[in-house]
């Protein structure tokens, strides 16, 4: 199938395949990015900004409220970095490694994993669960804040993603829901040059799935901003960095 343009010249891609192409090599053009983060469940707000850095990996830095208190989170190298809120650092090491399986008190205070948390603003994983998991519902040419933007409505099928799963979402949840919740809706906008503008995962039937009021919803939002200009991301200084205390 070949792509077509709407009205206003803007791209508009008829299937998976063909779209995610489009945005990877845009993405890897383009390298650098700042982005804001909000996840809201239910009446509950998380709020959170930074900057990434592609190359052969992910690179990203973002900090976000914790229960009141700033929480600085490092991707660098496949290695994650948290910044320990103040009120709880301990000697002259305010960083701590985090281990990427989700089982520190970090990740369970959160309610998910750190990691999961730090790579859901990852162009590249969303691409991935696009790709993977995902099926066009509509599309068409929106302006979003003054911006044009082509608009996708994917539905994400979550058998597809295994465990690659969006922030806040484990494998023993999914399969707690199963049967009751097949999936959830992933919305894309992208502007002109086929890159990310905001991406939005509506969490909402799986939570209703898992027994929530019927009022309830969980959302996650990435706006992206600044594509291509300089972005500052490095790992912390080693001397400042320790590990997690053993669990007792």
């Amino acid at each position: 199938m070949l792509t077509a343009c709407s009205d206003d010249g803007t791209t508009v891609y008829p299937d998976v395949r063909q779209l995610t192409q489009a945005v990877d090599k845009a993405v890897a053009g383009a390298k650098t990015a700042g982005f804001t983060t909000e996840i809201a469940v239910g009446t509950v707000q998380t709020k959170g900004q930074g900057q990434l850095r592609l190359d052969a990996t992910t690179a990203l830095v973002t900090t976000m409220d914790f229960y009141g208190d700033p929480l600085e989170i490092r991707l660098v190298d496949g290695q994650l970095y948290v910044k320990v809120p103040e009120s709880a650092q301990e000697g002259d090491k305010p960083w701590v490694r985090i281990p990427r399986d989700g089982t520190d008190p970090f990740s369970q205070a959160t309610g998910g994993s750190i990691d999961q948390l730090a790579q859901q603003n990852d162009p590249a994983r969303t691409l991935e669960q696009i790709r993977t998991a995902g099926t066009i519902v509509s599309s068409g040419a929106v302006t979003l804040n003054d911006t044009p933007t082509t608009h996708y409505v994917l539905n994400i099928e979550l058998a597809k993603l295994h465990e690659n799963l969006p922030a806040g979402l484990s494998t023993e949840a999914v399969t707690q829901t199963e049967g009751e919740a097949t999936g959830f809706p992933l919305e894309l906008w992208l502007n002109a040059e086929q890159l990310p503008v905001q991406v939005t995962f509506d969490l909402t039937p799986i939570l209703l799935a898992a027994g929530a009021p019927t009022n309830s919803a969980a959302k996650i939002t990435t706006a992206y901003k600044d594509w291509k200009a300089p972005a500052t991301v490095e790992a912390p200084p080693a001397e400042q960095v320790g590990d997690l205390p053993p669990p007792p």
